[in-house]
């Protein structure tokens, strides 16, 4: 009769003690699949600080653009102005009144575009046309949009013209004075030729008296 045996089978001996491997933790598990993603944080970080030093040294840059922009600025020559109109009316720095607008004036002096005197106004309330360069030269500093030009006798509020010096008279006079002494007159003959008239005479001419200065 064949021998059937009734004991169960041996088990694999992956899954029996002794040398055999043991089964990873939940916890070892986890760590390993976290490894990737820690990379890919370091790496993430890695690029967010260059990002950040980029931009600090594009902030640098620029901020030296706009230094550079303002030095410029401050050394762009502008046309020396007088300190008072021909007329002694307005003054570099005074508030005027020009076509209702209140202004400052900026400058006074000769222009390119036209001739005469001229001058430069900075409006407070906007409404002008220029920065204070027109045609390219610069004539003064004002913000864009509230720099106009205009003639003394255009501003309100400016003082009243200057009267000219007097003029000294007595030289001129004394001058005549001593011209007239050195005429030379031409000689006068005595009397006229038929008599009737003598050199001082008095007599009557058109019903008017007269005394004879010339023959």
């Amino acid at each position: 009769t064949p021998h059937v045996s009734t004991s169960a089978p041996a088990a694999p001996a992956s899954l029996r003690g002794g040398s055999s491997a043991q089964p990873q933790s939940g916890l070892q598990v986890l760590a390993c699949a976290a490894v990737p993603g820690i990379a890919a944080l370091a790496g993430l970080n890695v690029l967010r600080r260059k990002g950040r030093k980029q931009r600090a040294t594009r902030r640098a840059q620029l901020s030296l653009v706009v230094v550079a922009a303002a030095a410029a600025d401050e050394a762009l020559a502008t046309l020396p102005s007088r300190s008072k109109t021909a007329d002694g009316s307005a003054s570099l720095g005074q508030p005027v009144t020009w076509n209702a607008k209140r202004a400052a004036v900026k400058y006074i002096g000769e222009v390119k575009f036209a001739k005469g005197e001229w001058v430069g106004l900075e409006l407070t309330d906007g409404g002008g046309v220029h920065d204070g360069q027109v045609m390219g030269v610069h004539y003064f500093k004002c913000p864009a949009g509230t720099g106009v030009f205009a003639q003394a006798a255009q501003l309100a509020g400016r003082a009243a013209p200057s009267a000219p010096p007097p003029q000294v008279a007595a030289p001129v006079a004394v001058a005549a004075a001593g011209a007239a002494e050195e005429i030379e007159y031409l000689p006068s003959k005595q009397k006229a030729d038929d008599g009737s008239t003598s050199l001082g005479q008095q007599i009557t001419w058109k019903g008017k008296k007269a005394t004879v200065k010339y023959i």
